[in-house]
């Protein structure tokens, strides 16, 4: 499918891949050598707008559509697949579950922080024995006073 990039989806890229070959690119095999996520590229990815892709702008987000996001996604990703992964799934797995499911409230109280690289966010799901499949899987998260314990 070929698509016409507007001028503000292709700035996007060229800017995103600018970013990339700058400060992704000729550091990804040694953090993957190292099997090292870089924490210092949190600040840097939010201040580009890569942590709240689709989060709109009242919750600290660039409020981009679909294309827009997954450009940013493949201009990262073109400098690191790993750091790709990561804003791709922060921003899919985790604050596009937010904004699809939870209420008012808890958009406001945790998309800003998401957005803004404050926090940065996870999934977990996969087991040795159950795959993907969220039915099977035996990791529990019981509340204990003021903290989750995850046993499984």
């Amino acid at each position: 499918m070929r698509v016409e990039l507007t001028e503000d989806q292709a700035l996007l890229h060229r800017t995103v891949r600018e970013f990339a070959a700058a400060e992704l690119r000729p550091h990804a095999a040694q953090w993957d050598r190292e099997g090292r996520f870089p924490p210092e590229l949190v600040p840097k990815l939010a201040q580009l707008g890569l942590l709240g892709l689709t989060v709109p702008a009242e919750f600290g987000g660039a409020g981009l559509g679909m294309i827009g996001a997954a450009l940013a996604v493949e201009a990262v990703s073109w400098g690191d697949a790993s750091i790709g992964l990561t804003v791709a799934s922060h921003n899919s797995l985790c604050t596009g579950h937010i904004l699809h499911f939870a209420d008012d409230r808890q958009k406001a109280a945790y998309l800003p922080g998401l957005a803004e690289g404050r926090t940065l966010g996870g999934w977990c799901l996969t087991e040795p024995q159950a795959g993907s499949d969220a039915a099977n899987i035996q990791t529990r998260a019981v509340r204990r006073a003021d903290r989750w314990v995850l046993n499984g």
